[in-house]
């Protein structure tokens, strides 16, 4: 491109492109991570897995969102 610096193409033209790309996989590790804590869950550890379960076994919305809100500040 023809009077584009490299700074102006990166924040201009590359981060929007990617930027979809980079919030699919931060989801995506969201999800893993969340299932992996229901898996140790199952098997019986005793860890946030077991609140999560808790909480939507008793259809709790709070305790859902208070779980999730601790996930992601991990």
């Amino acid at each position: 491109m023809s009077g584009v610096n490299k700074f102006q193409r990166l924040t201009k033209i590359e981060f929007p492109l990617a930027f979809p790309h980079m919030m699919l996989g931060l989801n995506q590790t969201i999800v893993f991570a969340l299932f992996m804590v229901i898996i140790g869950a199952f098997i019986g550890t005793e860890d946030l897995g077991q609140y999560i379960l808790k909480a939507l076994s008793d259809k709790n919305g709070a305790g859902i969102g208070l779980t999730l809100v601790s996930v992601l500040r991990l």
